[in-house]
């Protein structure tokens, strides 16, 4: 097999399980050029060889890559806990010539962490479920000025399918909604953000997407308890109401829309999911290697972070209202016409973003109906 120039020697799966001896997931391809894209950016700024951690590495693709494809890197060290995944990586560093800067490992990838005390610069987890068993043992790691990305999967929790599940796990209230994905995601770099805290480390989110069936949050860390002071006021409560489709980061007990009862997600970060600068750098990259679906995804999420307001499906309201949805175009038009910002949303095809109040959305929607 051959990933983005990597070549890899082991067996394809149509549906790879935690029992797979070597794990491969090719739907996780876009997941890993973002990575990629985004290991590189942060390298260049900030200006220094990076000695990296993929600490759950499965086939090792990620790690190869990164090897493959970023410049400066003092060193990868890949890592998984069981020993046919172990052998298939070595087999595969050889194959492909990236053994010199790389260093196997057969741990417990906590242990490992623990063990690279502070030591770290970027640290990788994707891991088969939620990445939470790895967030503290992730930030002692990392050095004072670094990087960490955490994929998470178990999206059921996170989209409010288990609510119990999602507050045992991340000690937060899903919902579930049209936006649900969204509220997970916000609700996980919430999670990782406090876990780094208690050590005193600021974890900013400056590329959080969703995709298929997964969520991903790539961030910088800053060793600052000021830092994490202020950042404490982007950690709130959203407050939704069903009858109007109302949403807002307050924690109130009536929809300011309509007058009725609301449901209450949180806490969760509240703040932007990307950082427009180093986004533009991540889909530049992108684009230069002609990743293309990753490069789109990138646009979207870049046209569409300067709104924090969770996303909106035009089906949604207009079935609220009695009329049929409008083409989103056109929607997102008679929006920017009243004076609001509004852009598609890379959460759903049928979604779109605006700071407008709703009840300019719903008469923007009235007036554009089919």
């Amino acid at each position: 097999m051959e990933e983005r120039g990597v070549e890899l020697e082991l067996e394809p799966e149509e549906e790879p399980t935690t029992d797979s001896e070597v794990f491969y997931n090719e739907d996780m391809i876009v997941n890993r050029d973002i990575s990629v894209a985004s290991l590189a950016e942060y390298q260049e700024r900030s200006g220094e060889e990076l000695k990296v951690c993929d600490a759950l590495s499965a086939s090792g693709v990620r790690g190869l890559r990164y090897l493959n494809e970023v410049d400066g890197l003092e060193e990868v060290l890949i890592n998984d806990i069981k020993p046919e995944a172990v052998e298939n990586i070595q087999k595969n560093l050889e194959l492909n010539g990236l053994g010199e800067r790389a260093a196997v490992t057969q741990k417990d990838a906590n242990l490992l962490l623990t063990e690279n005390f502070r030591s770290l610069d970027y640290v990788d987890i994707d891991p088969f479920g939620s990445p939470t068993l790895y967030l503290d043992s992730t930030a002692r790691s990392l050095r004072h000025e670094s990087a960490a990305g955490f994929t998470a999967t178990d999206l059921g929790p996170l989209y409010g399918s288990y609510p119990k599940v999602c507050e045992r796990r991340y000690s937060s209230r899903p919902l579930k909604v049209e936006f649900g994905h969204e509220l997970g995601i916000r609700i996980l770099i919430k999670e990782t953000f406090r876990a780094f805290s208690r050590y005193d480390r600021a974890f900013e989110p400056v590329l959080a997407w969703h995709e298929q069936h997964y969520s991903r949050v790539f961030g910088t860390v800053e060793e600052s308890k000021k830092q994490c002071n202020r950042m404490l006021d982007d950690i709130g409560y959203l407050s939704f109401c069903r009858e109007c489709r109302w949403r807002a980061y307050e924690d109130v007990e009536q929809c300011s829309a309509c007058g009725g009862t609301v449901e209450k997600a949180g806490p969760l970060w509240t703040g932007k999911l990307a950082d427009d600068e180093f986004a533009g750098g991540v889909r530049e990259r992108l684009d230069s290697q002609g990743y293309t679906e990753a490069e789109q995804l990138i646009e979207k999420l870049q046209k569409e972070a300067d709104i924090s307001t969770p996303f909106y499906e035009s089906h949604e309201i207009a079935s609220s209202i009695g009329v049929q949805a409008p083409e989103r175009k056109k929607l997102l038009e008679a929006v920017r016409e009243r004076g609001f910002r509004a852009s598609q949303t890379h959460f759903s095809p049928q979604g779109f973003r605006t700071d407008a109040p709703i009840e300019e959305i719903r008469e923007a929607i009235e007036t554009t109906a089919i």
